[in-house]
């Protein structure tokens, strides 16, 4: 290309993102920087920081922080809830909550990345907190909200908080679960040395799916859910 506009750098950048080649994403970024064909804006740095969270690259994201600070982009929901999870996903986990409250509006993502990063750093009951503030502001949880924090209710085996939120989910929200939430209470119960529960709960969950029985055959999501949460199943 004879010329590229800004457009043109955004769209590649993008797509080594959503290609997870984040590695080619920061070096094209780096080249935008150099050719000086362009202006980064809100969505240059969205791919940018996706990038770098995924890289772990915590220095560069606080370099990328400090050069909007230093511009005249004024940060938008989707940007700073870049930035949120770029720090929590670099262990960064109180850099990610100054950037949460300085939020003048939050959405189901923003939460979902801060549950997500309590719940890696084994702060359930902060992760809770932040659950009920969100049900409280009008958010509405999704799937993935609840993947989050049934994570961290595993994390720390708190097996009541795990199933009231699985409860509630079902309950209150109709979200019909997938592998990965069934996954999480299988491993909630299994750390948490209740094998009986946990037998009861994975025999409930096939009648209830497949009515079929164990030594039939057994359903997939239950066999993916199992999986995830390390068990092996044996049989003749």
């Amino acid at each position: 290309m004879p010329v590229r506009s800004l457009v043109s750098w955004n769209v590649l950048l993008a797509l080594y993102a959503r290609l997870k080649d984040y590695t080619e994403c920061l070096d094209l970024f780096e080249q935008m920087l150099s050719a000086k064909e362009a202006k980064p804006n809100k969505a240059t740095f969205v791919s940018v920081l996706t990038s770098t969270a995924n890289l772990g690259q915590l220095d560069r994201g606080k370099l990328i922080h400090s050069l909007i600070r230093e511009s005249s982009i004024e940060p938008d929901v989707l940007l700073l809830t870049a930035f949120l999870t770029m720090y929590v996903k670099c262990g960064a986990i109180e850099s990610a909550k100054e950037v949460f409250d300085q939020m003048p509006e939050r959405n189901t993502i923003s939460f979902n990345s801060l549950v997500m990063g309590y719940g890696l750093h084994g702060l359930t009951n902060r992760a809770l907190e932040l659950f009920l503030e969100m049900e409280k502001c009008g958010s509405v949880p999704n799937e993935a909200t609840f993947v989050c924090i049934l994570s961290a209710c595993t994390q720390s085996c708190d097996v009541l908080e795990g199933w009231w939120c699985f409860d509630r989910m079902v309950r209150v929200y109709n979200i019909v679960h997938n592998v990965e939430h069934v996954g999480c209470i299988v491993d909630l119960l299994g750390r948490s040395g209740l094998l009986k529960d946990t037998t009861e709960f994975v025999t409930d969950l096939t009648e209830r799916t497949t009515k079929a029985l164990w030594g039939g055959g057994i359903d997939v999501l239950l066999l993916e859910t199992l999986k995830l949460g390390g068990w092996q199943i044996c049989w003749e």
